[in-house]
């Protein structure tokens, strides 16, 4: 702590003569100062910091006292070499609100107003040689104000309005999991009121429902716990303590309805008052406040004319839209006016996204200074030679003087200042720093200000930028941090405020007093994220946005040129806006991951319906289809291969392994639909009287309508959402038209069927015709699966419908499959197979591996989080098998784990589109088998290290949201997929499976050359890399059984080479550093026929098969699948026997259990193998005959 000396002057006058001037800090002892003269005046110097009490006296002879009083602020004397830091908090939220209803469909504007925005300010005051930055999106601002209205609604403020006895139970069962998503500190914090949470939440993961009165302690409970708990106590400057809240944070439960009301009352009050503080700092010279366009669009986006997506490969079809630009700049001036009472003068861009187009923009705006990210300078400066950061290694700053210096940009004439934010600590600050102590982290950051700032020649013309998101790492999880960051920012402002070294600047001060004088005539386009544009572009689904954007939009400018500007085009603009939002399309993609995708992508077609209804349009029928869950089936179709034989005759013995599916009512009379596929056709059995489609061949339309495989949403690039004379979509995007030509019939019954591809406007393309329907009693046909570009274990949706014509006119579409899409997996002729008969055929199988059960537990000591949301806790990463095998084009990998998770609403939790909610699989590739050529580093969140004989060229990171592969430092999407194996009509998972296929085109043919080292940990969206994150103590959402360091690994499985064990393999050593360096397994070098299988239950010799010796050994187990005895296989089939159908049945109707569940887990039992076919045929009878 430096000492510095501050003056106080003290003056009295007095006719009769003063005897004593005395003075008193802080309400201490007095200190005499002087005891003669009529007229006094001292000056006075103390050593202090910070806000001060001062209380002075007088004394008169006559022996007559007067007192003055004052809060005095002692702040340090300038110091000219220190080194400048601007710190910039950016405060962002989503536009949550839908425009059409006016409810805000997340509440996290509300929770984020009450807790870190009332924060920030507050914690600043207390330490006023402090400055920073305060960056506030003009929307972020409206949603604030919106707070307090009499209007304002969310969900889970409608829930807590409404009468806890007249909730549903689906509401109660919403409430107990969506109340506890508070941050895990909360669940920590030790006062009644978090203890009473905490007690809540741990009934609901026992699996208990809560009562009625606990339901209403928890409403209350997670409402008051949302609001800033030092603000409540008055530990701020000028706020006292809230007693009624308080009184309610000490209750132990019991609470009431008035409780509850008197809190959400408290919530809009403080919410009211969050913009006013910001303003008290900004007036008191504390603080800058600087802004972004409106409703945060990604400028250089709006400025660019047509693009076409690196991944997706459609172009987009837009113009520059200079104009909107300037209107989203031109409002957020106007906002920030009206809130602040000022005219901004900075601008943080939306994503600190930049082009030479959008500096132009802010210029013309008026705004003087900006600020974006490193790599922005970096890819500015390196053409001319100059290095600014090394992107290769973190970000590093190589040349500190080229960084920190402000730039002129000038663009053709129009000047804006450009300052560049360290992303290194700024980043820091978002992802790192929370998992240490937060003194330790203060430190760390004080050190790397002074290590930078002494680099400089220049300190006084020089400014180190922090800039990071103001809220979200002091809240989310996976930032670490305690006491909601409060601590880490006391400590940080605290050191701050008494380094003599740093000082901490507003930048339009700093700028007007330090004028920048280098200049650049360009600058690079980019963003923060990777410095480029590709998050809000580029992928089928963004791109598809875009296009949707450009065409409302146009489709206004259109009117307007025939209307004018009327009261309807500007209703249609105040849509427009919002929908240039830059959330939208950074949700969109893979690339970026929330469980709230589906609430994201309506709240973007929302605004473009409402463009459209503004000027008296009917919004495209694509802005309002969803996704349909899919049919529930007559009759469940046995697993694997099916092929009839098409001869017209729809005979049900036949299709009596297929799937069927009762229709609609029809005007062809038409019942069953009856379907089933092997890997080379997709097969249906229509059953009707054909005649009518005969005799009318030229005038009906018979179509199967078919998706692309898998399709997640509603977002699917070349596809039409209505089938010919439709008016509502079918519950998927349509990519293929299946006709049936009954003109073509000859007299054997044969006919063709023509498919036609998606035009992507409505349009039908000719694709294939096919011979290969027959027209008979009824109808059958087979649709080859590589005329759809499908493949096997990709699922497809279809529908079925007829149109009749009347002349020229096309009528009604009628939806003979119903309203509801048909569900089919393409199933795969080597499913499963290889793992009893180990063949060199079609799927040319390599090998697998039997893994020990109950091993998910990383190096033997780590544990799972607690979260009921994780249930069972136990065996979600826990590997069981692992099969590896080739097609023609791709290495597959086939996970099996010991659980999958829970499913809710019929779907796997979370509801991820690929269909597995928690694994993490990382598959590192060592292709060119040389030690240290590749890449030793884990992809990020494992935090492992690979063994240089093991150096990767390749790595695959797979979670059920996302799947990408790094090919060195590129990251590609294309050529890599995962899938699991969910079965939408048993509602659960047949195998728990996951499937990881790796196009050849990545990694080539020779993969049998190849090392590989395979991972398996827990996903977490907000966590480093998306792993979840091991600690010391197991929590809610964290493993416990490690340490709170970043030297322990995040992997929980892992498939382990010969000759040491996983607790060996991901071993660490908290004390040096050393993390876990890991070891891969390697291919035999051709597969294992059948007849190589051995008597026993052991691996073959080395010297009879060359490649054993590469084989992964089992710790302890013994097994390798390729080598499978025949004793195992005989054991399983024993075992598989000696489970009974009479036993299933007896005890499943004594616990009570209706006839149909009984034939589900029969089902289940035989897709999981663990009863044989003739079992479940005899279970099925029983219950016939029981019936």
């Amino acid at each position: 702590i430096v000492s510095s000396y501050y003056n106080v002057s003290i003056e009295a006058t007095d006719n009769v003569g003063i005897k004593a001037v005395e003075l008193a800090i802080d309400n201490g002892t007095y200190i005499a100062l002087a005891k003669t003269g009529t007229y006094y005046n001292y000056t006075w110097s103390i050593t202090a910091e910070g806000v001060h009490h001062l209380t002075a006296r007088a004394e008169d002879i006559a022996g007559n006292r007067a007192y003055a009083y004052v809060n005095c602020t002692f702040k340090r004397e300038s110091n000219p070499n220190a080194i400048k830091l601007a710190i910039i908090w950016h405060m962002h939220q989503p536009m949550y609100k839908n425009m059409a209803t006016g409810i805000y469909e997340l509440p996290w504007t509300r929770v984020h107003a009450v807790q870190e925005y009332l924060d920030h300010p507050l914690i600043l005051k207390k330490y006023p040689n402090v400055h920073v930055i305060y960056n506030f999106v003009p929307s972020l601002m409206e949603q604030i104000e919106d707070i307090n209205k009499s209007s304002y609604t969310d969900p889970h403020w409608a829930l807590a309005l409404k009468d806890t006895a007249a909730l549903t139970i689906d509401e109660k069962k919403k409430i107990q999991k969506e109340f506890f998503w508070l941050s895990a500190w909360q669940f920590r914090d030790d006062d009644n009121a978090n203890r009473r949470y905490r007690q809540l939440s741990e009934i609901v993961d026992s699996g208990r429902d809560l009562n009625d009165q606990e339901l209403l302690d928890l409403k209350v409970l997670y409402f008051l716990l949302q609001i800033s708990k030092p603000y409540v106590k008055g530990e701020y400057e000028g706020i006292p303590p809230d007693s009624e809240l308080w009184a309610l944070r000490n209750k132990t439960g019991n609470y009431t309805k008035a409780d509850l009301e008197l809190v959400l009352a408290k919530q809009k009050l403080i919410a009211d008052r969050v913009l006013g503080l910001y303003r008290e700092r900004m007036e008191s010279g504390q603080c800058e406040i600087s802004t972004t366009p409106y409703y945060h669009p990604i400028l250089p986006l709006l400025l660019m004319d047509n693009w076409t997506g690196a991944i997706s490969n459609l172009k987009v079809v837009k113009g520059v839209w200079e104009e909107d630009a300037l209107m989203q700049l031109k409002m957020a001036r106007e906002k920030y006016k009206a809130v602040f009472g000022a005219e901004p003068q900075g601008i943080w861009p939306s994503e600190e996204a930049v082009s030479p187009a959008a500096v132009q923009a802010i210029a013309k705006t008026n705004f003087t200074w900006l600020v974006t990210d490193s790599r922005i300078i970096d890819n500015t400066l390196e053409p001319m030679g100059t290095d600014v950061i090394n992107q290769n290694a973190g970000d590093y700053v190589v040349n500190p003087p080229a960084l920190y210096k402000p730039y002129i940009v000038n663009i053709s004439g129009e000047k804006v200042t450009a300052v560049f934010r360290d992303r290194t600590v700024s980043d820091k600050i978002s992802f790192q720093y929370g998992h240490m102590n937060a003194s330790d982290a203060v430190d760390e950051l004080i050190r790397y200000i002074y290590d930078m700032g002494n680099r400089l020649p220049d300190k006084k013309n020089s400014v180190i930028t922090i800039a990071v998101d103001g809220e979200n790492w002091m809240f989310w999880d996976d930032a670490g941090y305690e006491n909601n960051g409060r601590t880490f920012l006391e400590k940080l402002y605290e050191r701050l405020n008494m380094e003599t070294g740093i000082e901490t600047v507003k930048l339009n001060e700093f700028l007007a007093k330090n004028p920048p004088s280098t200049e650049i005539r360009t600058i690079a386009t980019g963003s923060w994220i990777n410095g480029d544009l590709e998050t809000w572009r580029g992928e089928p689904d963004e791109d598809i946005a875009w296009e949707r954007l450009a065409k409302a939009r146009q489709a206004v400018i259109d009117y307007a040129s025939i209307h004018g500007n009327t009261s309807e085009v500007l209703k249609a603009w105040e849509s427009i806006y919002p929908a240039e939002g830059s959330d939208w399309f950074w949700w969109y993609g893979t690339d970026q991951t929330t469980r709230d995708e589906d609430m994201f992508d309506r709240l973007f077609k929302i605004h473009l319906v409402n463009v459209y209804k503004a000027i008296g349009l009917q919004p495209p029928i694509e802005l309002t289809a969803e996704l349909r869950a899919p049919a529930e089936p007559m009759k469940a179709g046995k697993p694997g291969l099916f092929k009839p034989d098409i001869d017209g005759i729809v005979n049900q013995t036949e299709w009596s392994d297929a799937w069927a599916y009762k229709t609609s009512e029809n005007s062809i009379g038409m019942e069953t639909i009856n379907l089933g596929a092997d890997t080379q056709n997709i097969y249906l059995g229509l059953s009707f009287n054909t005649q009518t489609l005969i005799d009318n061949a030229e005038n009906l339309d018979l179509s199967v309508y078919i998706s692309s495989p898998s399709p997640a949403d509603m977002n699917v690039p070349m596809t039409n959402y209505l089938p010919l004379g439709g008016n509502e979509a079918p519950g998927f995007p349509i990519k293929w038209k299946v006709k049936i030509l009954p003109e073509t019939m000859l007299e054997n019954g044969e006919a063709k069927i023509a498919i036609f591809r998606a035009g992507g406007d409505g349009r039908w393309i000719f694709s294939i015709a096919s011979q290969t329907c027959i027209i008979g009693p009824g109808v059958e046909l087979a649709v080859p699966i590589s005329s759809i570009e499908t493949n096997a274990r990709q699922k497809v949706y279809l529908a079925i419908v007829l149109v009749h014509r009347t002349g020229e006119t096309w009528g009604n579409a009628e939806y003979i499959s119903g309203s509801a899409p048909i569900e089919l997996l393409i199933p795969s002729d080597t499913a499963r197979e290889y793992i009893l008969n180990i063949t060199d055929r079609a799927s040319d199988n390599i090998f697998g591996i039997v893994e020990p059960a109950n091993d998910d537990y990383g190096p033997g000591t780590y544990e799972y989080p607690t979260s009921n949301e994780m249930a069972p806790n136990k065996g979600l990463f826990d590997i069981t098998a692992l099969y590896i095998y080739n097609s023609t084009s791709e290495l597959i990998f086939e996970f099996h784990f010991r659980e999958m998770g829970l499913v809710q609403d019929g779907k796997p939790i979370w509801n991820p589109p690929y269909n597995f909610p928690h694994q993490m699989i990382n598959i590192y590739i060592d292709i060119d088998r040389k030690n240290g050529s590749g890449k030793t580093d884990c992809l990020e969140g494992a935090n492992a290290k690979i063994r240089d004989d093991f150096a990767w060229e390749v790595a695959i990171s797979a979670r059920g949201w996302d799947v990408y592969a790094m090919i060195g430092d590129e990251k590609v999407r294309t050529g890599v997929t995962a899938d699991a194996d969910w079965n939408t009509t048993s509602k659960r998972w047949d195998n728990n499976t996951v499937y990881v296929r790796i196009s050849l085109s990545l990694i080539g043919q020779n993969f049998r050359k190849y090392g590989y080292v395979i991972v398996v940990g827990s996903q977490d969206e907000y966590g480093p890399g998306k792993w979840r994150a091991v600690n010391a103590q197991k929590e809610r959402w964290r493993f416990g059984g490690g340490t709170d360091g970043d030297v322990d690994s995040n992997i929980i499985d892992m498939i382990v080479p010969k000759g040491t064990t996983q607790e060996n393999m991901l071993a660490y050593d908290a004390g040096s550093g050393k993390k876990a360096l890991l070891a891969g397994i390697l291919l035999p070098e051709k597969a294992q026929p059948e007849n190589n299988q051995t008597e026993n239950n052991t691996t073959v010799e080395a010297a009879t098969y060359p490649w054993a010796d590469f084989l992964p050994a089992i710790f302890g187990c013994g097994v390798i699948a390729i080598c499978l005895s025949t004793e195992f296989v005989l054991k399983r089939r024993a075992s598989r026997a000696r489970l009974k159908a009479s036993t299933i049945v007896s005890s499943r109707l004594k616990q009570g259990a209706e006839r149909e569940d009984i034939e589900r887990e029969l089902l289940e039992r035989l897709l999981a193998e663990e009863i044989t076919e003739s079992t479940y045929n005899e279970g099925l009878k029983l219950l016939e005959e029981r019936k």
